[in-house]
């Protein structure tokens, strides 16, 4: 059959009761009405019916099998993604293992030179650490080169007698160690290296340091012991790495308007840490207080950098941050038209965004959509059912700005 629309549009015509009687006759012909006819009509339809229901069936299973192909296209296009980003972490892991059998390698040249490598060593896991610590499938050999930078620095008793800007990376290397711990599910041995790393960062802070660097690494040091601890669950502990840190920042000394913007940068983070403290013990107001200081801090930043500084990038991806999570502070506040506003001025920060600036972004537009999808009674527009509706309009995702870098913001 050509078309089966057709068919059934004619037997339907001839069904009607222009042609069939009222008790079920249909004619023969012209000349006879009353004579017998055979049942081609019922006949007729009963196969039209089939045959549209085959066809049907057909066309469903080129469209499941369709759906299907591209569904395939699709895995196969995740897994050569996949693959490619398994081949990018093995490389770094086999550059740092090199660079490791290099460190290595140069504790038999003087004790000058093995602290220098020591050094280089320690900058290299944390840097590795801050582009990979959300790479599941390397954490664990991470892990496992951070317990060997440590176990070498005992061995060679840095932590006692090295120079203060070495151990400070130290300290970091720890906090670091001790947040891996905690992803892997390893809590006693992640709380044992936070032991640790407060109290080297304290035998430092102690020292009355005057190097701004050496300050800006041991208050780093005690800002990652904090969101560690937190993670675990120890508000206490946390807010008292914290406010360790915050004395180290405090008494800092920086020598040019660079070392200001750094400075004002590690105050910003601090009070993200308070905020998300403050969100754990559901205090609205100091909640609020904290992201609003962190903004503060974190434009400041921006304003005091030298125009040309090879910081600017990093502190606006900074402010970019910490405009949404001040938005989405108060969004869980139900504060929306002030989350508006900052996730306006989120949208008008000029900087690469990084994929965990996205991820945020993606996560904070996504409550506002929904937010906004839900009547409160503070709003004076009202639809048809008399229902108010929410007044302000938050930006609908992450399209408004540059394409996605894949630079990790840094974690001092």
């Amino acid at each position: 059959m050509i078309d089966a629309e057709f068919a059934k549009g004619q037997l339907i015509l001839l069904t009607r009761e222009w042609y069939m009687h009222a008790n079920g006759q249909l004619p023969a012909y012209e000349w006879n009405f009353g004579d017998v006819n055979p049942p081609v009509h019922a006949w007729a339809t009963i196969f039209t019916y089939r045959l549209e229901k085959a066809q049907k069936a057909e066309e469903r299973a080129r469209a499941k099998a369709a759906e299907a192909e591209k569904a395939e296209e699709k895995a196969t296009a995740k897994a050569a993604e996949a693959e490619r980003q398994r081949k990018n972490a093995v490389a770094a892991l086999a550059k740092a293992n090199s660079e490791t059998a290099r460190a290595r390698a140069a504790e038999q040249r003087t004790d000058a030179e093995k602290e220098a490598a020591l050094s280089l060593l320690a900058k290299l896991t944390d840097s590795m650490y801050s582009a990979f610590k959300d790479n599941e499938s390397i954490r664990a050999p991470w892990s496992g080169m951070l317990d060997e930078t440590i176990a070498y620095a005992d061995q060679r008793k840095l932590f006692n007698s090295g120079e203060a800007k070495l151990r400070a990376r130290l300290v970091i290397a720890i906090a670091n160690a001790a947040d891996l711990a905690q992803k892997l599910g390893k809590e006693d041995v992640a709380r044992s290296k936070l032991e640790k790393a407060v109290a080297e960062a304290r035998k430092l802070q102690q020292e009355n340091l005057t190097d701004f660097g050496t300050q800006r690494s041991v208050a780093s040091g005690f800002a990652l012991a904090s969101i560690t601890y937190r993670v675990l669950k120890d508000g206490d502990r946390a807010r008292e790495a914290l406010a360790h840190g915050m004395a180290v920042i405090e008494q800092s000394t920086p020598a040019n308007d660079e070392e200001r913007a750094q400075q004002l940068k590690i105050w910003g983070l601090f009070f993200q840490v308070i905020g998300t403290l403050e969100t754990d013990a559901k205090n609205p107001e100091r909640i609020r207080q904290a992201y609003a200081t962190a903004v503060a801090k974190a434009e400041e930043a921006v304003k005091v950098a030298p125009d040309k500084s090879d910081l600017l990038p990093d502190l606006r991806r900074h402010l970019f941050d910490s405009y949404l999570l001040f938005a989405a502070a108060l969004l869980n506040q139900d504060a929306l038209e002030e989350a508006r506003q900052y996730y306006h001025k989120a949208r008008t920060t000029s900087v690469n965004v990084s994929n965990e600036s996205v991820a945020l972004w993606k996560s904070s537009a996504t409550r506002t959509r929904r937010r906004n999808a839900t009547p409160t009674r503070s709003t004076p527009t009202a639809g048809r059912s008399g229902r108010a509706r929410p007044s302000c309009s938050m930006p609908a995702g992450p399209g408004y700005f540059p394409p996605t870098t894949i630079e990790t913001p840094s974690r001092k």
